[in-house]
């Protein structure tokens, strides 16, 4: 090369980077909300059609650098409405004024392990609830902070006593024989939500086997009871399998994911609300009133001469449920950060106490959030959360030894004095096994969970130009808890004698340990132009579960202490869980001119859980959405969209073993062998949903429609089919049949009035859906041979939740026939929040319509003839329900409207807040209920609780003996400064 040449090749290069540089300019710009003028800091702005982008600074403020021309500059901030500027060529500087987005439309919306989208494009039907919707009342569990906030979503209390205990399903039936309730992310961990039962059932015989420490109808808390609704900042609900697919063989009966509240740039902000509260008895159980010894002696027998009193009435639900405790919580928050480093640091102390004197439930926690920029291209973010819980629920619910609460009130009349003596003893029951009032005030079953919830999550930008980005992400948590019960009951009480060992002490330890790890590669493209938008991902998730419970049972303790080692009889159980699964995911989103979005992904799991532990099984998804403008009449956009996917319920853990029991054969240690074995090629059940639907805004941008039907088609159902006695076996679990569920979900969120100073936003949800049982390859089978109380009854081409009763034919006599569905035809929600300056009136009602349930309380009176209304309609109800008419007695429609949450806020002007406080910047007072009233022709307690919920087919839809109804009132008062 000559030096001619060398000369012009430096200078080449040499102005390379200055012609660079003169095609590019600096534009300075601050971002403000449109109503206050105040500024938002730590928006995000890019260029439109590229990847070029920076962050807004503490004060509102940016700068970036663009290209030489008119560029469009795209602004997003959470809770706003997407903004986009026009910059023309000769412009340096830009005001950007973003608008509140009441109707949600540009929220940011997960849909897939690493992705995200716009909801105004999404092609699924994902509810949403955010940090606001979810803390309008207090409650004790979050499931319970979503009641009617959800399309499709059936939450039910397990039991109805304090600290929560709640099932969620979603989309109607999913499952028979296999778990059916969601999968629960938080910060992309995949955590517990594990029922581990006290072990009460020795004391309630409930199970009818005393030899069982604990059965599943203990009305157990559900672990993920244990999270501080107040640190979530939002949950995500994939309903089906045409949005949960990504999450392969745990996703079939949908996947909740929770977001934890994360710091923003700005200077320290410090928040504190402190509530106190209390409960009430609601709709008690009632009792007779007994006017002469003749009622008296014919309900009771001879035994009630000596305990009548004509005019002497003791109001036994009063003495047992009466009590107004007070509960209070105190929270408190601190977050702030820079540009680089923002933080969310949160501590709880509640006590919620119960309106039975002995029960209540106490949470404590602490969590830390830390969100770091390392350099320009990598970001780490770290949560973690530790929780402390301790109740005691008592002993309500079912059982057959007259020692739960309600079991013995049952056959307790009125006339009866079961409160305390004066020397400290309790007067013995001659109408039942045990006194009630003396049971609550001796015997103890506290529940004691220690839990540490920990993730993480790196993310580097190893690539990011004008048209291409690439980030690698390695996301992965750990969530271990320890759970202790410790049951004591004192040799003094009066049902002790009855097994002949005075005294018992059950202690149970429980712990679960759950961990995964997700990797993932994000590539996304931006042609020229910006038109065209491709997102491309990829990665595998490793996860392992495990859960190990020991349960010690001694009788007969020495001494009356409460130690295992005083008994003088001893019952050992103990069970281990252990699961890996492995899953590879990959995911192709294509967005045009942020009209069209295209969606094609998939995922292979394989799971210790399948009887082929390597064997991988697919679960493909593809959706679709356009969105058009309409005009700017009624309609004023109209998204269409349809979605379908693949989903899979992978087999319960002990599905595919049959296991061993210890024995003692002639003093000589063995085991014997389950009667149940698994079929050679136990899998996942498999799902497959169609989804299609719209959204449409509407009223020049006051109200946004949503409207989803789907399809569910579920094949290889887990079934048990009986054997041939000589093969050693009873009862073989197996794959096979078919069942379909279709249903509708519509939503509509509305600002009817929306001035300065009033502003009305109302929002209506409605679900309803039916299930058909397509193939069953085993005979029609039922929960209970006989139908006198209503039973469940599993049949090809019929629902799998119609209630099978007795039924009079034309001639009077019995038969066996359908009355009804568990299932309800519709439930409908319906909130209002009305907003007059600086007052907010807040209130939800939430309506079911139809469904059917058992009063086994009102039963179980009447047979005692003991019902608050026996005189008028008992022996009436008795004579249908054991003659020809199971829907004439105890069996009841469960239809009702419920009042369920209402909350009265002032925020304070600040200039009051000041004098108050003068460091305040802010101060609101509010009055919350919760389970304020409720409208139903349902005679018993509550027609939405559940005894027990193991799986559909096992579910007891029976309001037996549950924790009393009781109404909930707080005052608080929330401070930030």
């Amino acid at each position: 090369m000559t030096a001619r040449w060398r000369a012009l090749l430096v200078l080449l290069l040499f102005s390379l980077p200055s012609a660079a540089f003169a095609q590019r300019r600096i534009v300075n710009g601050r971002v403000t909300d449109r109503e206050t003028g105040q500024s938002i800091g730590g928006a995000q702005v890019v260029i439109r059609g590229t990847n070029t982008g920076t962050l807004g600074k503490t004060d509102g403020t940016f700068a970036l650098s663009v290209p030489q021309g008119p560029v469009t500059l795209v602004v997003t901030f959470i809770g706003y409405r997407r903004a986009e500027v026009l910059v023309p060529a000769t412009q340096a500087t830009v005001q950007v004024s973003m608008q509140v987005d009441v109707l949600k439309v540009d929220e940011i919306v997960v849909t897939g392990q690493a992705t995200t989208i716009s909801r105004r494009n999404l092609a699924n039907a994902v509810a949403t609830v955010d940090a606001a919707q979810l803390v309008k009342a207090p409650t004790a569990s979050l499931e319970q902070s979503l009641m009617g906030k959800v399309a499709s979503a059936t939450i039910q209390d397990l039991g109805g006593g304090p600290g929560g205990g709640v099932l969620v399903r979603l989309r109607g039936t999913t499952s028979l024989n296999n778990a059916y309730t969601p999968l629960y992310v938080v910060d992309g961990v995949i955590v517990s939500d594990a029922k581990i039962s006290r072990g009460i059932n020795n004391l309630t015989q409930a199970s009818g086997n005393l030899a069982l420490i604990s059965t599943d109808q203990e009305q157990p808390v559900n672990r993920i009871a244990d999270l501080n609704p107040a640190d979530i900042e939002s949950i995500e609900v994939l309903k089906g399998a045409a949005a949960s697919a990504i999450y392969g063989s745990k996703a079939s009966n949908g996947v909740i994911l929770i977001t934890t509240k994360k710091g923003r740039v700005g200077a320290p902000q410090f928040n504190i609300t402190q509530r106190f509260g209390t409960s009430a008895l609601y709709r008690p159980v009632g009792f007779r009133t007994f006017n002469t010894l003749a009622e008296a002696t014919d309900a009771f027998g001879p035994i009630a001469v000596k305990d009548f009193q004509p005019g002497v009435v003791y109001d036994h639900d009063r003495e047992l449920a009466g009590t107004k405790p007070l509960s209070y919580e105190t929270a408190a928050t601190m977050s702030g950060g820079t540009e680089t480093t923002r933080y969310f640091a949160s501590a709880l102390v509640r006590h919620e106490g119960g309106i039975i004197s002995s029960t209540y439930a106490d949470k404590q926690s602490l969590r830390l959030n830390i969100d770091q920029n390392i350099g320009n291209r990598v970001t780490l973010n770290v949560s973690t959360e530790g929780i402390h819980t301790v109740n005691d629920r008592g002993l309500t619910g079912n059982g057959n030894a007259g020692v739960s609460y309600y079991d013995a009130l049952t056959t307790t009349p009125s006339f009866f004095n079961l409160k305390q003596n004066a020397d400290g003893t309790w007067p013995f029951n001659p109408y039942a096994n045990s006194n009630p009032l003396a049971t609550v005030a001796e015997e103890r079953n506290p529940e004691n969970v220690w839990r540490i919830i920990s993730s993480g999550r790196i993310q580097v930008e190893a690539l990011n130009t004008q048209k291409h980005s690439l980030r690698f992400i390695l996301n992965g948590g750990v969530d271990n808890f320890n759970q202790k019960d410790a049951i004591f009951s004192p040799p003094d009480l009066q049902y002790e004698p009855l097994d002949g060992l005075l005294g018992a002490y059950a202690l149970s330890f429980g712990q679960g340990i759950n961990s995964n790890i997700n990797a993932n590669a994000v590539y996304k493209l931006t042609p020229g132009g910006g038109a065209l938008t491709a997102t491309t991902s990829a990665g595998m998730q490793y996860e392992t579960r495990t859960l190990q419970v020991q349960r010690t049972l001694a009788g007969g303790l020495v001494g009356g202490q409460a130690i295992t080692t005083a008994g003088t009889s001893v019952t050992i159980n103990e069970d281990h869980e252990k699961v890996n699964d492995l899953g590879f995911f990959a995911q192709e989103e294509v967005l045009w001119k942020e009209r069209l979005l295209l969606t094609l992904g998939g995922r292979a799991d394989q799971s210790s859980n399948n009887s082929d532990a390597s064997q991988l099984f697919f679960y493909p998804k593809a959706s679709v959405s356009y969105r058009m403008s309409v005009g700017k009449g009624f309609v004023d956009e109209l998204k269409l969209r349809g979605a379908i996917g693949a989903a899979g319920n992978e087999p319960s853990y002990r599905i595919k073993f049959s296991e061993l029991t210890g024995r003692n054969n002639s003093g000589v240690a063995a085991y014997t062998l389950s009667n149940t074995v698994a079929d050679g090629n136990i899998h996942p059940e498999r799902q497959r949903e169609i989804e299609m639907g719209f959204d449409a805004t509407l009223l020049h941008n006051r109200a946004n429609l949503e409207v989803t039907a789907y399809d569910k088609h579920i094949t290889d159902l887990l079934l048990q089919r009986s054997l041939a006695p000589v093969t050693g076996f009873t009862t073989q679990v197996f794959n096979g049949g078919v069942m379909r569920t279709r249903g509708l979900e519509v939503g509509l969120n509305a600002f009817p009035i929306s001035t300065p100073t009033f502003k009305w936003n109302a929002n209506i949800n409605y679900f309803m859906s039916r299930s058909l049982i397509l193939d069953l390859p085993v005979p029609t089978f039922r929960v209970s041979t006989s139908a006198r109380y209503g039973t469940l009854q599993i049949e090809k081409g019929k629902s799998p939740t119609q209630v099978i009763a007795w039924v009079p034919d034309a001639n009077g006599k019995r038969s066996d026939g359908v009355i009804g569905d568990y299932n309800p035809d519709y439930k409908i929600s319906l909130t209002n929040n009305f907003t007059f300056k600086r007052v907010n009136l807040y209130f939800l009602l939430d309506h079911l319509q139809g469904g059917w349930i058992h009063n086994y309380t009102e039963l179980l009176y009447d047979f005692a003839k003991n019902t608050k209304d026996y005189v008028q309609n008992g022996e009436a109800r008795i004579k249908a329900g054991t003659t020809n008419c199971s829907a004439c007695a105890w069996m009841q429609p469960t239809t009702n409207t419920k009042l369920r949450e209402a909350t009265l806020t002032l925020d304070l002007p600040p200039s009051i807040a000041h004098r108050i406080w003068r460091n305040s910047r802010s101060m609101r007072l509010s009055l919350s209920g919760r389970n304020l009233a409720i409208l139903t022709g349902y005679r018993g307690q509550d027609p939405e609780v559940l005894v027990r919920a193991s799986t559909l087919f096992t579910q007891w839809r029976a309001d037996i003996w549950p924790y009393p109804q009781f109404r909930t009132f707080w005052f608080s008062v929330d401070m930030g400064f």
